[in-house]
């Protein structure tokens, strides 16, 4: 009896759970849409000072060195997206 409560309180959490994953996967995505590398920063990404100041230059708001693809750390402008 009391590996069946607990079969059905997981089952439960797992029904609850489950759809709610894909809102966070989506609001990933949506994230990673809004950086675009700069187009002027050149050599490596150490300060994000620098990269702030390349990314003004090119009309964003906002830029700072972000690790891309797991390993490379580039200097990533923010567009200012708006979610829906």
């Amino acid at each position: 009896m009391e590996m069946r409560k607990c079969l059905g309180t997981m089952l439960l959490l797992f029904l609850i759970f489950i759809p709610n994953i894909d809102i966070f996967m989506e609001a990933e995505a949506e994230a990673e849409r809004c950086w675009v590398p700069s187009k002027t920063f050149e050599g490596p990404c150490i300060r994000s000072e620098d990269c702030f100041d390349a990314c003004v230059t090119e009309n964003y708001p906002y830029g700072e060195c972000k690790v891309v693809i797991g390993k490379y750390i580039r200097c990533m402008c923010y567009m200012g997206c708006l979610s829906t």
